[in-house]
């Protein structure tokens, strides 16, 4: 049974990382006719927290690792925070 995503967020620092989890992120939004909001943040920034995103997301895309690689040394990892606070699913996009 797939499951429906009437709403994708994608939140981005335009790391190379970050457009690899945009293109994912873009392909379900085809494959679902879902909206896809993109969300600019900044470092160590959980994306959920952010007051823009629309109410009901459904699905987080977002990449494993920003800018600065999957270990902030000071904040941990923003992708473990967000999987574990995150009011919906998240979608984690390995770098290649």
């Amino acid at each position: 049974m797939l499951h429906r995503f009437p709403t994708i967020v994608h939140p981005t620092d335009f790391s190379d990382s970050s457009i690899e989890a945009f293109v994912c992120a873009l392909l379900i939004r085809l494959l679902m006719r879902s909206k896809l909001y993109l969300v600019h943040v900044g470092e160590s920034k959980d994306p959920h927290e952010d007051d823009g995103f629309p109410p009901g997301m459904l699905l987080i895309a977002m990449p494993t690792a920003g800018r600065h690689g999957f270990l902030d040394a000071k904040c941990g990892s923003t992708m473990e925070r967000v999987v574990r606070h995150a009011p919906c699913p998240v979608l984690s996009v390995p770098a290649s």
